[in-house]
């Protein structure tokens, strides 16, 4: 019988990889229209959207030869936090006067947030499915999923928000969603630690 907590546990796990998802796809339609009428060529445009997958390329292989796996259960609701945060600072980075200024921390918090998404990755299937051991295929399907959804859910979430709030909105709406749902992680992972 699985409990209740367990259940729960992998569900805001698998909305949790799937929403860090969104913070790729999220700034497609929105962030280009701020950069340009900042007077921001489309080579840095184009600069400011590779740099996360840069970054996830790359620190992808670093994880798993330095993070230890008694250490996943933390890192995996750690990267969470940071994957947040960096949405809500993108988020706030509207209000950066300065073209070259904004750029740069455009830069560094998608860079922060591959990061961040990269040690998730790394860290999330044996996590989840460390707690329902017997459901493992059926929780590593449903991460994919959760991961595309969020991926194809970014651009129209974004957009939806923006029409609301402006530019601000859609990142620090969904910043905050993201750093809840690792609060909620933290809170019902933290029996599971001892499982990996």
């Amino acid at each position: 019988m699985i409990s209740c907590r367990k259940l729960l546990s992998v569900v805001i796990g698998v909305i949790l990889y799937g929403s860090d998802s969104m913070f790729m796809s999220a700034i497609m339609p929105i962030f280009p229209l701020a950069a340009q009428r900042r007077g921001i060529s489309s080579f840095w445009i184009g600069l400011v959207f590779a740099s996360m997958y840069v970054s996830v390329f790359i620190a992808s292989f670093i994880w798993p030869m330095v993070l230890k796996p008694t250490h996943y259960v933390q890192a995996y609701v750690i990267s969470g936090f940071v994957v947040g945060l960096s949405f809500f600072c993108f988020g706030c980075i509207i209000f950066v006067q300065d073209s070259t200024l904004f750029i740069a921390l455009c830069l560094a918090t998608r860079v922060l947030g591959g990061i961040s998404m990269s040690l998730m990755y790394a860290c999330a299937i044996p996590v989840i499915t460390n707690m329902i051991t017997e459901k493992s295929g059926l929780i590593i399907t449903a991460m994919q999923t959760a991961a595309y959804i969020g991926v194809s859910l970014g651009p129209g979430a974004a957009s939806g928000l923006f029409s609301i709030g402006g530019y601000y909105l859609p990142f620090t709406t969904l910043g905050i969603f993201v750093i809840t749902l690792s609060f909620l992680s933290m809170i019902l992972f933290c029996s599971f630690a001892q499982l990996i």
